[in-house]
C-alpha cells in the first residue's frame, strides 16, 4: 500500500486543524467572553460615557498581560510572534483607554481604538474557527457568533463617547468659558 502525503505539501489550503495556533480556548476563556459581551452591552447602554469606554479598554488591554498565552492562542495563524501581538495591542488599548480620560486627547484616542476595533477583528473570527474545529459546546460557539457583530457595536460606541462626543461638545460652547 502507498502512503500518500498530507495535502498541504501539494500547494493545497491547509485543513481546517491545521489552522489552528494552539488548543482551543478553555471553558474560563469562553465564560470571559461571555463577561466581556455583557459588560460591553452594559456599557453599550451609556452610550456617551468616555469613562465606561475607558474602564472597558484598560480591563481588557492588562487582561492581554495576565493572561497572555489565551490570546495568543486568537491570533490568526498566518501572522508572526503572536505573544507580541497580544502585548502591543494589549499596550494599545491600556493607552487608547487613558487617552479617552484626556479631554484634549480623547478624539484622538477614540480614533485609535476605532483602528484597533477593525484591526483585532480577524482575532474573533479565528476564535470562531478554533471553536469550530474543537466542536466547543453549542453556548461557547453561539457566543461566539454573536460577538462578531458586538465588534461593530463597539466601534459605534467608541465613536459616540468621543469622536461624536467631542465635535457636539465644541459646536454647543461658542468660545472660551471665562469665569
Amino acid at each position: 500500500m502507498v502512503e500518500l502525503d498530507p495535502p498541504y505539501q501539494h500547494n493545497c489550503p491547509p485543513p481546517p486543524s491545521a489552522l489552528i495556533r494552539s488548543p482551543p480556548p478553555s471553558p474560563t476563556f469562553y465564560s470571559s467572553s461571555l463577561v466581556y459581551f455583557l459588560l460591553s452591552t452594559l456599557y453599550f447602554l451609556s452610550l456617551s460615557s468616555p469613562i465606561g469606554v475607558a474602564i472597558l479598554f484598560i480591563g481588557a488591554g492588562i487582561l492581554h498581560f495576565v493572561r497572555p498565552a489565551s490570546y495568543a492562542g486568537i491570533v490568526p495563524y498566518m501572522l508572526p510572534h503572536p505573544l507580541a501581538i497580544v502585548y502591543i495591542s494589549g499596550l494599545a488599548e491600556v493607552a487608547g483607554g487613558i487617552g479617552v480620560l484626556v479631554p484634549q486627547v480623547r478624539s484622538l484616542a477614540g480614533r485609535g481604538l476605532i483602528l484597533l476595533l477593525i484591526a483585532v477583528f480577524p482575532a474573533n473570527v479565528q476564535m470562531l474557527v478554533s471553536a469550530r474545529s474543537a466542536h466547543a459546546p453549542f453556548w461557547a460557539e453561539t457566543l461566539l457568533w454573536i460577538r462578531l457583530p458586538v465588534q461593530a457595536l463597539l466601534i459605534a460606541w467608541v465613536w459616540r463617547a468621543t469622536v461624536y462626543r467631542d465635535s457636539r461638545d465644541k459646536q454647543q460652547s461658542p468660545g472660551s468659558i471665562t469665569t
